[in-house]
């Protein structure tokens, strides 16, 4: 009987984390793509008016970049 028991314990633990597993998987692959497009976009509003700290970028072809 104790057998049975250990058994289980055993597979309830390992439910446990793998529910743990699962939330923290799950908050991450919600807020990542958030984070991420919200650095994508203010990267993109700062590189592409012209201002005095990109001018270097836009004063000649292909520029510093060499794009």
């Amino acid at each position: 009987m104790s057998e049975i028991k250990a058994k289980i314990a055993k597979y309830q633990t390992f439910g446990i984390v793998a529910l743990v597993a699962g939330g923290v998987l799950a908050v991450t692959s919600i807020f990542i793509p958030m984070l991420f497009n919200n650095a994508i976009v203010t990267g993109a509003e700062n590189g592409v008016f012209l201002t005095q700290a990109n001018q270097a970028n836009w004063d000649s072809i292909p520029g510093i970049n060499n794009i």
